[in-house]
């Protein structure tokens, strides 16, 4: 039962072009680097990283302000290194980390940045 549902899996990638037929594996993609939180503004932050991968789908953006949790705050595109927040409140710890999507799934976080407002 197992290897027909990967099999259909498979079947389903190829059809959205996620993977070519004939291929047997996914490749992953490999996680972003050199996170970095820059203040630019009264309630502004720009999150960049270091793009290492060439398969992914995009980049999920997670944050956590003070010592909550991390919770996802965007999605970007594939081959954006950047991410702009103009809605944050003075007097707070933003901190930031960021990871790759692909067919194969989420890769590892980023290190964490943070920007004190």
């Amino acid at each position: 039962m197992k290897k027909n549902i990967l099999f259909y899996i498979f079947i389903a990638l190829s059809a959205l072009g996620c993977l070519k037929v004939g291929e047997d594996k996914i490749k992953m993609a490999v996680a972003p680097s050199n996170l970095q939180a820059q203040v630019y503004g009264p309630h502004n932050v720009a999150v960049t990283w270091v793009d290492n991968s060439d398969n992914e789908g995009g980049f999920e953006v997670e944050v956590k302000i003070d010592s909550g949790a991390f919770l996802p705050c965007f999605y970007t595109a594939k081959n954006v290194t950047t991410y702009y927040n103009d809605v944050l409140n003075i007097g707070h710890i933003y901190t930031f980390r960021v990871r790759a999507s692909s067919a194969a799934g989420y890769t590892a976080y980023s290190n964490e940045a943070s920007a004190t407002l």
